[in-house]
């Protein structure tokens, strides 16, 4: 069965793989966004020192932009 897409984007293969790998991301250079986001989310929830980090970083980025007055501030970083 053709469906006229290369064969490794046919939907046989693609049933297939979803079928072999499922809650899996199967597509064309990894277009599956909500996965990479929702992985990251839960590496940083699930690591203290790491959460820590991201929330110093954040809450100084957030204060050298209000002190800039929203002007270019990464040579401040």
């Amino acid at each position: 069965m053709h469906d006229g897409a290369p064969p490794h984007f046919s939907i046989m293969v693609r049933d297939f793989l979803n079928h072999q790998y499922p809650n899996k991301c199967i597509g064309r250079r990894n277009n599956c966004p909500q996965n990479r986001i929702t992985d990251k989310c839960n590496v940083i929830r699930n690591n203290q020192r790491l959460l820590e980090r991201v929330d110093f970083n954040f809450r100084r980025r957030i204060n050298l932009c209000l002190r800039e007055t929203g002007d270019h501030f990464e040579q401040f970083l």
